[in-house]
Parts: structure tokens; C-alpha cells; sequence
């Protein structure tokens, strides 16, 4: 496919473009539409504002701004090719029916990929009026009062200038005088433009908080811990996956009926990495919670972990690891999925028995997760729980293990359970 990155004149007229073809991927393969005449801004512009401009408005993480012609058009050529490849809007896993589809997730419209493309084959041409900014549809759902606590991390954090990437963990405490079921969780960015994503695990354990507080440094001698780096995780065992935060997401609501039980006293690490080519300025992100005292369905992220095969060689482009367990549960649904690796990463699925449970053809380590089924699937007690990483080595010199630094590697999927 031949990319343009000429943008058309301002107010040209749509009957002078020429007929072009897009080309793009679909959940049946590589497929080629014809357009006479190319699409202009004005069609294009709606598709850009309903599913872009969460995080390319004008203020948005992204630094690069797509809400008037003049600026998308320069960008026309990496827009078509990030689009056509499904690479954005950022949403890793295949949304499509012969693995599964997935509540709420940015996955555009063969038609709308295929009218993004095609402008900008057909020249990137502007709209019939003026060039006016477009106003985001983009909508994000927040709990606003429907939160039953939101807790601030302890302290307001400067990101590392040394580090392009900084990824910090800090240790909450919700304060609960009994055993909770959380419903939804939410991240509410202090310094949007800082932070990249953020990672939530919840404490399985008195060790495990113990650990923790080892970990949480009081840097400044105020009895106040200050997190601790943590370039790949939280840095202990024992604890699980609560929930994720990326760019331009809202609301992280489990499937209704169901949520995750936290004990009283238990602690949560909040992982965040921050971005500080866009600043380093003082951050006290907040994390909002929605629970309940009971739920129909109890839940559970379990993990399901490819550990002691995870040694790889050093300069192969495509080498995989298979992994293959009964989860040792009784539990009977799955209700959603999530990958996770690290940067040598390039693909992961997930099959129990022969159902495909996710696939993710090009893993993005900075856009991790939690898939949530439309409908989720009945597996027997002992069905097997298949996980498949493959990874490309061929920046690597020597063996790359199992760890939780980024330069490490990791091959992990969680499975959203209940009984």
C-alpha cells in the first residue's frame, strides 16, 4: 500500500478527486475497497473525534493534536497506516468472531478504516468550509458520585527526568473495616499528560503486605512511604491484578453481578508509568472504587504463568513458548481475559480446550488490558487453559529469562473467573 502524506487544498471540491483504494486488515484477512471520489475531512473528521481525540485533542497525552485538518493532514500517511494494520485506536486483541468479541472496546468499523485509509490515499483533501476545530465525541465514562472511596497516592510524585520512562509503585490503603467486593475501578489522572498507564494489584495476604511495606520506602523521614521503582511489576508474589488504566479509557466495570472480594486491611499497589518527555511535574493521581458488600458472583483474576519453560534464545525473530495447565479451581465461567509480556513481546493467545479466548497478532507492552467477553463462556472443571508468547530476540546478545525488570520477560494471562 502506497502511503500519501500530501495533504489536498483547503475546501477542495470532492467531485475533482480522483478514485483511489484503500487497503486494511479485517477479521477475515487483507481486504481492498474502491472509493470514486477519495473522502474528505468531513467524512473523515466524525470518525477522528468519536474515536480519537480521547487522547489527540488538543490537550491530549498523544502530543500530537489530529482535531483540525491542518494538523491530521500532516499526519494523513501514519494515520492510514496505523489504522489499516488495526495498531490504533489502541486495542491489541482482535475483536472478532471466530476468536471473540469484547464489551466496550476501540475497534473501528471495516467501513470507517476503510474511509480513513482511502482519504488519505486519495490526498488528505479538507473540508468544503473553513477549517474549524473538531470537538471530541470521544466520550469517557466516569464514576463521578458513584464511587464509594477515592484515594489519592500518599504523596505528590516528580517523575524521574533521568528515565524517558519511569515507572513508580506506590502502596494504598483503602481503609476497609470488612470484606468488600469491588465493582469498578477507575484511575483519575493527576498530570494527564505524564501518565501513560497504570497498572492496579490488590494484596493476597498479611506476607504480602509485609513485603510491601518493606518495599515502600519513607525517602524523606516523614512516615510517609514513597513507592519504589518498579520497571515490570509490582516486585513481590502474592498479589493479583485488580485493574488497568491506558490513555483515553474511563471506567473499568466488571461484568454485573460479579466482582473481586478485598479483605479488610489488604493493600493495593498502584503501578503507574510515567512519560516524561511530556514533563515532570508533581503527580498525585487518584484511584476511584466502586464496591459492594455482596455480589451474585464472587470473582477472580487467576493467572496462568509459563515460568519454567521461559528461557529464550538470543537472536530469533519469531520464537514461541507454549504452556499448557488445568487451573487447579472450580470454577466454571470465564468472564474475560488479559495478556502480558514485555517488550520482546510480539504476539499472545489464549485457548481453554478449543475456544479461543484472546488474540493479540501485535502485543504493545504500553497498552495493556482486561478484556471483557460480550458473553462469557462455560468451561468444564478441567478444561486446559492453553497460553502461547512469542517473541523476537534479535536485539538480545544473551539468554533472556523469566523477571519482572522490563529487560526481562514474562509470558502471563489472567483469566476474569467465578463459579
Amino acid at each position: 500500500m502506497i502511503l500519501s502524506f500530501l495533504a489536498a487544498c483547503d475546501g477542495a471540491d470532492p467531485s475533482t478527486l480522483a478514485g483511489v483504494e484503500a487497503t486494511f486488515e479485517t477479521c477475515g484477512g487483507t481486504e481492498v475497497r474502491s472509493f470514486d471520489p477519495a473522502p474528505t475531512w468531513d467524512d473523515v473528521s466524525p470518525l477522528l473525534a468519536a474515536n480519537c481525540l480521547g487522547c489527540h485533542g488538543a490537550d491530549g497525552i498523544s502530543g500530537i493534536p489530529l482535531d483540525t485538518w491542518a494538523s491530521a493532514s500532516a499526519w494523513s500517511g501514519a494515520i492510514a497506516a496505523d489504522v489499516a494494520a488495526r495498531t490504533m485506536p489502541p486495542n491489541p486483541a482482535r475483536d472478532c468472531a471466530e476468536c471473540r468479541t469484547f464489551r466496550g472496546v476501540r475497534w473501528l468499523e471495516d467501513d470507517d478504516v476503510a474511509t480513513i485509509v482511502a482519504w488519505a490515499e486519495g490526498g488528505a483533501a479538507g473540508p468544503a468550509g473553513d477549517d474549524q476545530p473538531v470537538a471530541s465525541t470521544d466520550v469517557v465514562d466516569h464514576l463521578g458520585a458513584d464511587a464509594d472511596l477515592t484515594v489519592p497516592i500518599p504523596f505528590a510524585y516528580t517523575p524521574d527526568l533521568a528515565v524517558a520512562d519511569d515507572y513508580h509503585c506506590f502502596v494504598l490503603d483503602l481503609n476497609l473495616d470488612r470484606t468488600q467486593y469491588v465493582t469498578a475501578v477507575e484511575v483519575l489522572p493527576d498530570q494527564v499528560p505524564q501518565v501513560h498507564h497504570v497498572l492496579i494489584f490488590a494484596s493476597a495476604d498479611a506476607a504480602s503486605d509485609e513485603a510491601l511495606t518493606a518495599l515502600d520506602r519513607d525517602l524523606d523521614g516523614d512516615g510517609t512511604g514513597d513507592g519504589y521503582p518498579c520497571d515490570g511489576g509490582p516486585g513481590i508474589t502474592g498479589v493479583s491484578l485488580l485493574g488497568a488504566w491506558a490513555p483515553g479509557a474511563g471506567v473499568l466495570r466488571f461484568p454485573e453481578g460479579t466482582g473481586i472480594p478485598l479483605d479488610a486491611g489488604r493493600s493495593v499497589v498502584v503501578q503507574i508509568h510515567y512519560s516524561t518527555v511530556n514533563g515532570v511535574l508533581p503527580d498525585q493521581t487518584r484511584v476511584a472504587v466502586q464496591a459492594a458488600t455482596s455480589v451474585d458472583f464472587p470473582a477472580r483474576l487467576q493467572s496462568v504463568a509459563a515460568v519454567e519453560e521461559l528461557v529464550l534464545p538470543p537472536g530469533e525473530p519469531a520464537y514461541e513458548v507454549v504452556h499448557e495447565e488445568t487451573p487447579s479451581t472450580s470454577a466454571r465461567r470465564v468472564w474475560g481475559v488479559a495478556g502480558h509480556m514485555h517488550r520482546l513481546g510480539t504476539s499472545i493467545s489464549v485457548k481453554a480446550g478449543d475456544e479461543c479466548l484472546l488474540d493479540i497478532p501485535n502485543w504493545d507492552f504500553d497498552w495493556q488490558t482486561l478484556y471483557f467477553f460480550d458473553e462469557p463462556l462455560d468451561v468444564a472443571d478441567a478444561a486446559s487453559i492453553e497460553l502461547s508468547c512469542r517473541y523476537d530476540t534479535t536485539s538480545s546478545t544473551e539468554e533472556v529469562r523469566w523477571g519482572e525488570s522490563t529487560d526481562e520477560e514474562m509470558c502471563i494471562t489472567y483469566l476474569y473467573l467465578t463459579e
